[in-house]
Order: structure tokens, then sequence, then C-alpha cells
């Protein structure tokens, strides 16, 4: 169980960090790359590019070190709460190609948060 953890965990640390590196790129990369920045604010996308680089770093980083296990679950539970709000903006917006995605990752994270060893 823990192997399963930890491949988890890396994947998804490795998506949402890079996803949040594209996110903090020139505006017009960004808007080019993900279709639903041209409806926010680029502040917004910074904001949110920023979480999930940090939080994305913090699903990883305390298993690596062997430090402070609670980091993981912390940011595990702010990864669902940006995908939860990230769900909302697509059904709202009638991009349902990307909600089946961002509910096996919004699974996944909550997975992670509810799993861990206390």
């Amino acid at each position: 169980m823990d192997t399963t953890f930890e491949i988890i965990q890396s994947l998804l640390s490795a998506i949402f960090s890079s996803v949040g590196i594209i996110k903090t790129y020139p505006a017009e990369m960004v808007k080019n790359m993900i279709p639903w920045t041209n409806r926010v604010p680029l502040l917004l996308i910074r904001l949110i590019g920023v979480g999930e680089l940090v939080f994305g770093i913090g699903l990883i980083l305390p298993m690596a070190t062997h430090i402070t296990p609670a980091i993981t679950r912390m940011a595990a539970v702010g990864l669902v709460f940006i995908m939860g709000f990230e769900i909302f903006n697509h059904v709202k917006s009638k991009e349902n190609k990307v909600v089946g995605i961002d509910l096996l990752l919004l699974i996944l994270l909550s997975f992670i948060a509810c799993g861990l060893k206390r």
C-alpha cells in the first residue's frame, strides 16, 4: 500500500508542479495553451499556478525527506480545493470533456489526503 501511495504522490506532484510552472509563463503563451485562461484575470492564473506548484512540491517533499507527513495531507487538501473550483468552472463553461480528468485527479488527491498513515 505504501508503494501505491508513493507512486500516486509522485505522479500527482509531477502533474501539478508542471502545470503550475506553465501557468507562470508569459500571458500570451498561457492563454494559447490553456483555453479557460482567456476568461479569468492574469493575477488569478498566476495565483493558481503558484498554488499548484507549491502544493505539488508539498505532495512529494515530505516523502523524500521523511519530515512532517502532515504537510503532504495539507498539500493534497489544498489541491482538492483547487480541483473542486476548477471542476465548477469547467461545468459552468460547458467544457465537459475535461471534467472527467479533473474528477479523476480529485479522487486521487482525496485518496492521498485521507489514506496517509497518521
